[in-house]
């Protein structure tokens, strides 16, 4: 395979990369649905974390709260309806979120907020006890095996690079790049949050309630809870009946200014600052 030509060559390295991307994969895969886990959940407001992290929780919480008017739209902003309701609601989160939206908040705010994301990690906790988030022992076996493939890579690499300089060829920088780029790849599987398990319980999820999906807008009180468990399980914009554009207002899309869980933010200040007007939650459902 040495005495192929640089083009020949390249298309051969590219393939191997992907059959030692598919090998990695599959091994993980294998690996990790062996280890023990709990994938049984029913709490929308862990399914939400497990799906999209912090981002996707407090989309949930905020659709819940709003849903029950116990939570108002302000433009891009959270505001609670009545500080009486902040300490008869029964979830920890429910209750950090209502307080923190005491003045009006936005969700990038909420997400950098010590007391919020302290709740938020009792999520993380328990998913990572019940194997469905990776843990440093499940990172720790990605590694050896990404390790491996990267390494197998890069020593075919230079094994071409060292003979095409040894006879006089110096056009060797397609192959660095694409071993760069095969390598970052297969990194990046080690920074996979969920695990099989994590994956597999999203998709019994999305099995189990998908016949849920054409339900019309929650009215009563049990039907909120299930547009909370839907909008966990397919993301607040999956459940049927609920305007597009009160989720528009929830989170508004900038190009320019977003946090670091995703989470968009508009210019107003955060939680505690100036909230525009406007008011309820307009095509909530409430």
């Amino acid at each position: 395979m040495f005495a192929l030509r640089g083009p020949e060559f390249l298309a051969l390295f590219a393939g191997l990369s992907v059959v030692v991307y598919v090998i990695v994969h599959t091994m993980i895969v294998t690996r990790e649905a062996g280890l023990p886990s709990e994938p049984r959940i029913r709490d929308p407001y862990t399914i939400a974390y497990l799906r999209g992290d912090t981002r996707e929780l407090i989309r949930v919480v905020a659709l819940s709260l709003c849903l029950r008017g116990l939570l108002k739209i302000n433009n891009a902003t959270f505001q609670t309806v009545t500080e009486l309701e902040i300490d008869r609601v029964q979830l920890p989160i429910e209750t950090v979120f209502l307080r923190l939206c005491r003045a009006p908040c936005q969700p990038a705010a909420l997400a950098r907020a010590p007391e919020f994301m302290s709740a938020v990690d009792a999520y993380q906790r328990d998913l990572t006890r019940r194997g469905l988030l990776a843990n440093d022992q499940v990172k720790r076996a990605r590694w050896a095996l990404v390790l491996l493939g990267s390494a197998l890579l890069v020593l075919l690499a230079l094994m071409k690079i060292s003979i095409a300089l040894a006879t006089g060829h110096t056009n060797i920088v397609f192959l660095i790049m694409l071993t760069v780029v095969a390598v970052f790849v297969l990194l990046g599987r080690v920074s996979v949050r969920r695990t099989s398990a994590g994956n597999t319980a999203l998709r019994n999820l999305a099995n189990l309630f998908a016949s849920l999906r054409s339900r019309r807008a929650p009215k009563s009180a049990e039907a909120v809870s299930e547009a909370a468990l839907l909008a966990a399980v397919f993301g607040i914009y999956g459940v049927a009946g609920l305007q597009a554009s009160a989720y528009a207002r929830m989170f508004p899309t900038s190009n320019s200014c977003s946090s670091g869980t995703g989470s968009s933010c508009s210019s107003s200040s955060g939680c505690g600052g100036g909230g525009g007007g406007g008011g309820g939650c307009g095509g909530c459902g409430s």
